[in-house]
């Protein structure tokens, strides 16, 4: 058997070292091995885990998030046993490259212009940096080409899903500000900086990364993003920019004879958070292992099943969740600032926090859950109602306990 992977991210090396395990024939195709997708790096521990990840590439064990509202309320908020790990994607990608390399996978420096599946088999036609045109013929395709996936294309898999555009400046810690920055995560939720998501700051060994997104056409990215670093009292210029599309949401189909698609390119991106390496990665291992279950019959409806299917079956409901809270709260500033002051809940923290860590939404007792969802609901309904309209700014944020 033999498997073309195209794309040599988070999602596409993990699925190449899972089949160069197995004795697969495998190679993995990257367009740019220099290429820095902007991404805040943020992992959790159960990826940490799961891969195998080794300490020098975690760059900062970060126990403490603060959340920002439109007025300026902060909830501040402690990780209990546990921790959000900072990577930097260009070393983390590189490493997870080499790895699928050193477990037998052929890794290659190319673009991918053409790719075809019949009855017979597949084929993937590329072209490498020093101009040789390839053509390689194999059993099967694993795309992990990103949100404007060109393997998606040519298969008619995307089906008009949504996708944001995501802006990242890294800033050395050569001012007094940069290193105030760079001390927790912080999250804002505020149309100044991001119409329809939100804004980050997320700390590093050697640098602090600030960016923010929207999926908003009308919307002026750069200008938010001025915004967001003039609030922010950053006036030094940055050290590296980076802007790529990035997916809301799982689209509906990532199967075809003979292929799969992985990560971004199926749309495997938590709505509310944005967090998408663990499922990219998740999703490589997956798609992978079905790639081996059905190498005898590798028909879409056998790889939705064994690939698809199962992936949804575990992490579906999270998806399903994260999607209802953006629509819920991410709409406008009132509904920003109810969703700062639920996350003053103990229990929402513990929750937030246990789930994004393990992966698993988070089973509570039941009057625990009760409280949360009344707190929902009388949140919303001042929102719903004009009491959290026209928030006044203020200078300083106050930090709430």
């Amino acid at each position: 058997m033999r498997v073309i992977v195209c794309g040599g991210g988070p999602g596409g090396s993990t699925a190449a070292a899972t089949l160069a395990r197995e004795g697969v024939e495998t190679v993995l195709i990257e367009k740019s091995f220099s290429r820095i997708k902007p991404c805040g790096g943020a992992i959790p521990p159960v990826l940490i885990r799961e891969f195998d990840i080794p300490e020098h590439l975690i760059q900062r064990r970060v126990d403490a998030v603060a959340v920002y509202a439109p007025s300026g309320r902060a909830v501040k908020m402690s990780i209990t046993d546990g921790f959000v790990g900072m990577v930097c994607r260009e070393v983390f990608d590189q490493f997870l490259r080499k790895r699928a390399e050193a477990a037998g996978a052929m890794v290659l420096e190319a673009r991918v212009e053409q790719v075809d599946a019949t009855e017979r088999g597949a084929t993937v036609v590329c072209v490498t940096t020093d101009g040789r045109r390839l053509t390689l013929n194999a059993d099967a395709i694993i795309g992990a080409d990103g949100a404007n996936s060109f393997v998606a294309r040519k298969f008619d898999l995307h089906q008009g899903g949504l996708v944001a555009a995501a802006v990242q400046e890294r800033f050395a810690l050569t001012s007094e500000t940069a290193k105030r920055l760079n001390e927790q995560c912080d999250i804002y939720y505020d149309s100044r900086f991001s119409p329809d998501f939100y804004g980050w700051v997320f700390p590093k060994a050697d640098h602090v990364a600030i960016g923010t997104g929207t999926a908003l056409r009308s919307a002026n990215i750069k200008r938010h993003m001025e915004a967001f670093k003039r609030h922010l009292g950053v006036d030094e210029a940055p050290m590296l920019r980076e802007g790529a599309p990035i997916p809301l949401k799982p689209y509906k189909k990532w199967v075809a004879n003979r292929v799969a698609l992985v990560g971004d390119a199926a749309g495997l991106v938590a709505s509310s958070s944005g967090e998408g390496i663990f499922y990219a990665m998740k999703s490589g291992q997956m798609a992978a292992q079905a790639m081996l279950e059905c190498a005898a019959d590798l028909r879409a409806e056998r790889l939705h099943k064994a690939y698809q299917k199962a992936f949804l079956k575990k992490y579906g409901a999270t998806f399903r969740f994260l999607e209802v809270m953006q629509n819920a709260y991410y709409k406008n500033d009132a509904r920003r600032e109810a969703f700062v002051a639920i996350c003053q809940d103990k229990g929402v923290q513990d929750m937030t926090f246990q789930s994004y860590m393990y992966k698993t939404i988070v089973r509570m007792p039941m009057t625990d859950g009760v409280r949360i969802m009344s707190k929902n609901l009388y949140h919303m309904t001042k929102a719903m109602l004009g009491a959290y309209n026209a928030p006044v700014r203020t200078g300083e944020p106050l930090l709430t306990p």
